[in-house]
Formats: C-alpha cells, sequence, structure tokens
C-alpha cells in the first residue's frame, strides 16, 4: 500500500525539509522587474511602463496626476509644447525625470524617461 501524496509531503514538513516557499509580494516581484540584481533601477523597463501607461493620446493631466500622487511635478517647458515630469523613486537616491510632448490635454509623445541620481545635503 503507497502513502498518499499529502501524506509525504506532511511528513517532509514535519522533519523540517518543507519545499514549500511563500509566494512573494507584488512589491517583491515589482522590484524584481524594476531593478537590476545590482539594486540600480533598470531605465528601460521605467521607460517601457511609462509608455505602456500613458501611451499616446492619453491625457497630460493623468500623467501630470500619476506624478503627483507619487510626490512628485510636471511644468510645461519654454518652449510651450514640451512638458517635464519629474519624481523621486527613491529618496536621496534616484529621480525618474520624463519629457512629454502634448497637444490640447493629449500626450503626442514621451520622449524620453532617463533616471538620474540624486544626492541630500
Amino acid at each position: 500500500m503507497r502513502p498518499s501524496s499529502a501524506l509525504v509531503g506532511t511528513m517532509c514538513c514535519l522533519a523540517g525539509s518543507c519545499a514549500f516557499a511563500a509566494s512573494p509580494t507584488s512589491e517583491q516581484v515589482a522590484r524584481s522587474i524594476l531593478y537590476d540584481a545590482n539594486g540600480r533601477p533598470a531605465r528601460q523597463v521605467f521607460d517601457a511602463a511609462l509608455r505602456a501607461k500613458f501611451p499616446t493620446g492619453s491625457s497630460l493631466s493623468a500623467l501630470a496626476e500619476f506624478f503627483h500622487a507619487l510626490g512628485g511635478f510636471c511644468a510645461k517647458r519654454d518652449d510651450g509644447v514640451a512638458y517635464r515630469c519629474e519624481v523621486d523613486i527613491e529618496p536621496c537616491a534616484n529621480t525618474i525625470i520624463a519629457r512629454v510632448e502634448a497637444k490640447n490635454d493629449a500626450i503626442v509623445r514621451i520622449q524620453y524617461v532617463q533616471l538620474a541620481g540624486k544626492t541630500c545635503n
């Protein structure tokens, strides 16, 4: 007579060799996607995520609110077409900067997304 797999699993756990691991949290999953193995933000991933969340034609106001909700800002550039949106993703460490072109509150294109190191005094 063969023991059931549940019984074998229970016996393994009681013996201290349980192979079941807790599922990662959504924050752990997001961090493993957004940051490289050295713990540095992956610019290409942040760029792709921002472009996917706010594709061409989406509302500039929604993008600005997104940055504001995270403690950042969006400001119109002197040319009247482009906006600079910025938010710290890690205090005194890293900042996301996006340059966005818009017309009539619609995003025409996200020109670039960059990450900048930041130090605090």
